[in-house]
């Protein structure tokens, strides 16, 4: 690489045209060559000790590629000796060893996997975030003037629309809150959780999840495009609504396909 001085212009140039370049990352190694910290180009004198120093491979002089060399060659031989008594089994399907009675836990509540917990809180936020969304709609066109003069009470989509909102999140309710309450009872009576339970779980979240996105879905239709206006509770609510159905935990591609097989008779496979 030809010698570079400190232009910002005259860097971007050299970057663009190096893009094949090997990426050598070293620790602290003191040098006026071009130099990317953090991802970022940079060109100002500063100590960089104690920090990582990403070079472009061929700016390096001899000394430091040999310093680079010796480093990596120490970095790949070392090793460590650790003591088998204290190498913990970590089995493919970690929810497993929880289930069993002989298996010490420091409250019962642990054996539940804490996964199928999180898709069920995921759940209850969804059916939170959908009830507050209707309530308030309902309430905030009670003195709207639709097109024409006409109130929006009066519409007959409106009450569709709303009464399917209603029906999908009281049903999303009564989903993920049932499966909250076979959880609390099985924690209750000490009984060991089985994969159903698990499975249980995490359909019945995603479930509600799927309900309450329909129920959205329906209050915008009914709001139309002010719904979207930023700014407005809605606005915000139904944005952020949005990565509910995409968390993996309770993900349909991922429950569904495990379902499936259990309903099957055959063996889950999902590792968590």
């Amino acid at each position: 690489m030809k010698s570079i001085d400190h232009d910002s212009r005259q860097l971007q140039r050299a970057i663009a045209h190096y893009t094949l370049l090997e990426i050598l990352e070293v620790t602290i190694l003191k040098c006026k060559q071009l130099q990317i910290v953090n991802g970022w180009l940079t060109t100002e004198a500063a100590n960089f000790e104690n920090r990582r120093v990403v070079f472009l491979g061929h700016a390096l002089p001899e000394r430091l590629q040999k310093q680079f060399s010796r480093r990596l060659e120490r970095s790949q031989a070392a090793t460590a000796d650790v003591p088998t008594r204290r190498v913990v089994p970590w089995p493919p399907k970690y929810r497993e060893p929880f289930r069993k009675p002989d298996y010490p836990m420091i409250h019962h509540r642990y054996r539940e996997d804490w996964v199928g917990l999180s898709v069920l809180w995921l759940g209850a936020m969804a059916t939170g975030v959908a009830e507050v969304s209707l309530e308030e709609t309902a309430e905030s066109i009670k003195e709207r003037i639709a097109i024409f003069g006409t109130r929006m009470v009066e519409r007959p989509t409106i009450h569709v629309n709303l009464g399917r909102a209603r029906a999908l999140v009281n049903a999303a309710t009564d989903t993920v809150y049932a499966a909250m309450a076979e959880t609390d009872a099985r924690i209750a009576a000490r009984a060991m959780p089985t994969e159903g339970d698990y499975f249980r779980q995490t359909s019945a979240g995603m479930q509600a999840v799927l309900l309450c996105e329909e129920a959205m879905k329906l209050v915008l239709r009914v709001l139309g495009g002010n719904g979207l206006r930023e700014g407005t509770d809605f606005e915000r609510r139904y944005r952020d609504f949005q990565a509910m159905p995409l968390h993996i935990n309770g993900h349909i591609d991922r429950i569904t396909e495990q379902l499936g097989r259990i309903t099957l008779g055959l063996d889950s496979q999902n590792p968590f």
